[in-house]
């Protein structure tokens, strides 16, 4: 028997289910580990090449999986991936399969601010388990967590010199430190909403602040001086970085979107150095976050029917000119029947859930959500 020519064979007890094309990738261990498969994590539980075969490196995998691993990255989904291989996106998935049974990667959902999560029970495992929330705090953040409370300081600082300028406000008269200081938080506010705002999501209403052309009336100053408190006490102003992240993972308890949860946030500070694509990808791998999809239904009101007739026509296409957009809107009609999510039919279409919306809504449809 020629040993290089040998096959592999393992029992997969758990039957791993097939890839989807939607789904993002994400290494369980870094591209060049995996080279070496006895370096994998949980590989005492699999079968082990370097085990059997000292020595052997490149070779362990096969072609396509050499070829696929380099464009995983953590934010390409599968079809992207297989586009970024140069190879067929039903051999990327078969690939990435093969990685997924010998726990090498996994697989979460692509990132959108609309994406809509709900917290799960193992949210306060994060407290109880030792270490725990400073692991979650040292992976989401963008700058270390040391760097992070000097900026948050800094900012309750200055919210407290907001709050003793309040008396000055009630008398019509600001000087230009406080005025300036104002102008600078209302630019910040106003950018954090247009970042967060990029994937159609309704933008929250910006709270009104008062500058040196604005009189405040003393009862408004006393309905501004309980709010800054309310703040104070109840928003955790005061509080680590840490209380601050696990409050942001405890607020998708009730079912909210990325974008809804960050505007909630009072800390602008918080929101420019929190990583959220990083934050969304931790709560989803270790289970404290569960993703809720939207299945879209596209509905004609005028022929008041909920499911498209497939083969129709749609009835306003003027707008569309070129032929690749009417078969995008053709397909689009025919799988927006509430049994595909969106993101399924955004990575088919190669289209954002605004161009999509905006492509259906456009030739005179209705869409209708299902989420669950």
């Amino acid at each position: 028997i020629n040993t290089n020519n040998d096959l592999h064979q393992y029992n997969n007890q758990h039957h791993e289910r097939s890839v989807q094309h939607w789904e993002v990738p994400v290494l369980l261990a870094r591209p060049r580990e995996l080279l070496n498969v006895g370096t994998v994590p949980n590989a005492s539980t699999r079968h082990n090449f370097s085990r059997d075969h000292p020595g052997r490196g490149d070779d362990a995998w096969d072609l396509a999986v050499q070829q696929v691993i380099p464009g995983v990255d953590g934010i390409r989904n599968v079809r992207q991936v297989a586009q970024h291989a140069h190879v067929d996106v039903d051999v990327a998935a078969q690939a990435l399969r093969v990685l997924k049974c010998y726990g090498c990667l996994t697989l979460i959902d692509t990132f959108q601010y609309s994406n809509i999560y709900r917290a799960t029970a193992r949210t306060g495992d994060l407290i109880s388990t030792t270490g725990a929330l400073d692991a979650c705090v040292s992976f989401v953040l963008r700058i270390p967590q040391s760097e992070l409370e000097l900026e948050l300081s800094k900012e309750i600082q200055q919210s407290s010199r907001h709050s003793r300028s309040s008396d000055n406000l009630s008398s019509g008269t600001v000087d230009e430190e406080t005025s300036r200081t104002y102008q600078c938080n209302e630019e910040d506010h106003t950018s954090n909403e247009d970042f967060l705002n990029n994937d159609a999501v309704s933008p929250q209403p910006t709270p009104h602040r008062a500058t040196k052309n604005h009189a405040v009336s003393p009862t408004k100053t006393r309905r501004l001086r309980r709010h800054t408190q309310r703040q104070l006490s109840g928003s955790g102003e005061h509080e680590s970085a840490t209380v601050r992240i696990f409050r942001l993972f405890c607020a998708f308890a009730d079912g909210r979107s990325v974008s809804d949860v960050l505007l909630s946030c009072h800390s602008n500070v918080l929101i420019k150095y929190l990583d959220h694509r990083a934050f969304a990808a931790y709560g989803t791998l270790h289970g404290l976050l569960v993703r809720v999809h939207r299945y879209p239904t596209a509905i004609d009101p005028l022929r008041n029917n909920q499911r498209p007739v497939i083969g129709s026509s749609p009835r306003n296409l003027k707008s569309t000119s070129t032929s690749t957009t009417r078969s995008k809107l053709g397909r689009a009609l025919e799988i927006m029947d509430g049994n595909h999510c969106m993101d399924q039919i955004c990575t088919e279409l190669e289209l954002s859930v605004s161009q999509l919306e905006e492509l259906v809504k456009g030739a005179g449809y209705e869409i209708r959500d299902i989420y669950r």
